[in-house]
Order: structure tokens, then C-alpha cells, then sequence
């Protein structure tokens, strides 16, 4: 079957309408139906594929969105990043300021304590000293107490002391 037959071919076909020919037309029909089937399944795929394609471009365009909002978004983030950076920076650097103000601290804690120890011995040694000097300057002076009675048993040493202590007092002026 021919679709651009003219009408002349049409007359002609069917005045000679003989068995013979019937079935070669339809025949042609048939495999015309054939081709106008796998012409529509084509058309049917075409169409699917398509619509693949255009879901497929539309799924490009949100991702090449998404992407330029996360590029958006790192450069809106990128001063406070590198704001970030710099304070931690800038905390290292202190807390190495602090450690060496710690480390000096423990020294000073150090010298600190080594020096009351020296005050300490130092004191107890004055101590000692004046404790030593009262104790020979009371043997000394005989057992006299200044200001009160004697304790020596004899009676010459006694007065002895008594005018040793009139005679301190004199030069001490009391």
C-alpha cells in the first residue's frame, strides 16, 4: 500500500480486482500495520526517554543549585573560619605565655620557701644566742636575779652580788 497513491493507481488497483491482487493489498496493509506498530513503540520510547532527560536535566539544575549555595555559603563562612584560626592562634600563643608564667611561679614558690627556711634558721640562731648570753650572764653574775632575791647560800658571795648589783644599777642609772 502506497499512502501517496493517486487516485488513478486507486481506480486502477481496484478495477482489476481480481483474487489474485486482493490479497497482495492486503498483504501490503498488513505489513504496513506491522511497520505503523513499531513505528508507535518508537515513538512511545522516544517520548519515555524524553521525559527521562528532562528529569534528569531537572535533577542537574537542583544539584548545580546546591552546589552554588554550599559555594555561597563557605565564602559567607570563610571570614569566620579564618576568625576561628586566628583565635586560636592567638590562644596557643597565650596559654605558651602562661606555662612560662607558670614555670616562673614555681620558682619564685621555690626561692620563696628556701629563703623562709634560711629566715627561720637565722632566727633561731639569734635566739639561741640571746638564750646563751642570759644563761652566762646569770651564771655571772652569781645567781643574782636582777631585781630579786639571790639564790647562792653563802653568805659572803651573797653580799658580793648585792653590791655587784648596786654597783649595775648605779651605771645603769636606776
Amino acid at each position: 500500500m502506497k499512502p501517496d497513491a493517486t487516485e488513478e493507481e486507486v481506480k486502477e488497483l481496484l478495477s482489476t480486482s481480481s483474487s489474485s491482487t486482493a490479497p497482495q493489498i492486503f498483504s501490503q496493509a498488513l505489513t504496513s500495520s506491522q511497520r505503523t506498530t513499531a513505528a508507535l513503540s518508537a515513538l512511545n520510547e522516544a517520548k519515555s526517554r524524553q521525559t527521562e532527560l528532562a528529569s534528569l536535566e531537572s535533577s542537574l539544575i537542583e544539584l548545580s543549585q546546591l552546589i552554588q549555595q554550599v559555594a555561597d555559603l563557605v565564602v559567607q563562612q570563610d571570614s569566620q573560619v579564618v576568625k576561628i584560626e586566628s583565635n586560636a592562634e592567638g590562644i596557643e600563643v597565650e596559654l605558651e605565655i602562661a606555662m612560662k608564667g607558670v614555670q616562673k611561679a614555681k620558682l619564685n614558690a621555690l626561692g620563696a620557701r628556701h629563703k623562709r627556711k634560711i629566715c627561720a634558721a637565722i632566727g633561731l640562731t639569734v635566739l639561741v644566742i640571746i638564750v646563751v648570753v642570759v644563761v652566762v650572764q646569770f651564771k655571772g653574775s652569781g645567781g643574782v636575779v636582777p631585781g630579786g632575791e639571790t639564790k647562792v647560800e653563802d653568805p659572803a658571795k651573797e653580799a658580793e652580788a648585792k653590791q655587784e648589783w648596786a654597783l649595775d644599777r648605779d651605771v645603769i642609772g636606776i
